[in-house]
């Protein structure tokens, strides 16, 4: 995963209603940045040991990046430094498939600011440190992105639709006796239709776990009701019905809270950057 510079909200980032200049996007993204450069030539790598970084440079660059915090590693394009059982990473830290610099023109836009004044002047070999404060990262945390939904919900057994609702959700016209799949927790039957009503009746089993987007549930029911009540545990990876992505962070007999605010909302990320090569403006166009 990379620094790059977000060019558009994605519909996650409305959910949470933040707009980042800084966005950790997958590694395929990635590959796609730094794959199709200019090669590199005697000559340009000549050149760039003795002129430092300038705009219009296409330029390879490793980073550290750490939560100033805690000293976690949240990202990096260093093997050593992500696979190093020493070094302290955050939860939830995933190695990435493979290790690369990351390749970049200076100015083209495809990096925050921040990160491109950092290199500015470089040679190759040498070394930057930039520290963004929560403002110019992933904003200060949004006490309204902490909410608290019920922990136990109730259904009945028996549930009539309109035959139109029915239609629109299920893409086809109802049949007495089929078995439907109106929810993913238990099978439904449809028992009857009548004056443009649809009967369905719910099959849950009993005293039964099932997956939520709020984590696992005990499913158990006395007949004429069924009761649903999550199990949930602090910590856990939870979706919200808009895509948001949060963690538990507390829950008692009645409500669960979760946290949708990004995992480094509030943070200051320190970048420790390295220049690994640097290919000369002039040289990119000559060789392209």
């Amino acid at each position: 995963m990379l620094i790059l510079r977000e060019d558009s909200e994605s519909a996650k980032a409305k959910s949470k209603k933040m707009r980042l200049k800084i966005i950790i996007v997958m590694l395929l993204l990635a590959g796609c940045l730094s794959q199709g450069g200019p090669s590199v030539t005697p000559q340009a790598t000549a050149k760039a040991s003795i002129a430092g970084v300038e705009y219009g440079d296409n330029v390879s660059v490793d980073f550290i990046g750490i939560v100033k915090s805690t000293g976690e590693v949240f990202d990096t394009t260093e093997e050593d430094i992500a696979m190093d059982p020493n070094i302290p990473k955050i939860t939830g830290f995933v190695p990435r498939e493979s290790y690369e610099p990351l390749s970049f023109i200076v100015g083209s836009g495809e990096i925050i600011p921040e990160f491109e004044e950092a290199i500015l002047g470089l040679k190759e070999g040498e070394e930057a440190t930039i520290e963004l404060p929560p403002e110019k990262a992933f904003g200060e945390v949004d006490p309204n992105l902490i909410v608290s939904s019920p922990r136990n919900a109730e259904f009945s057994i028996v549930e009539e639709v309109s035959l139109e609702n029915y239609v629109m959700a299920m893409k086809k016209e109802p049949i007495v006796g089929d078995i439907v799949n109106v929810t993913p927790y238990w099978s439904t039957e449809i028992t009857n239709i009548t004056n443009g009503t649809v009967v369905l009746t719910h099959l849950p089993v009993n005293d039964s776990i099932v997956k939520t987007a709020y984590g696992p549930a005990r499913v158990t029911t006395n007949g004429t009701t069924i009761f649903m009540r999550l199990l949930p545990e602090i910590n856990t990876t939870v979706y919200s019905v808009y895509g948001g992505i949060g963690k538990i962070i507390d829950f008692n007999e009645s409500f669960v809270t979760v946290d949708f605010n990004h995992p480094l909302a509030g943070e200051t990320l320190i970048f420790k950057i390295k220049v690994r090569n640097i290919i000369k403006k002039s040289e990119t166009i000559e060789t392209s």
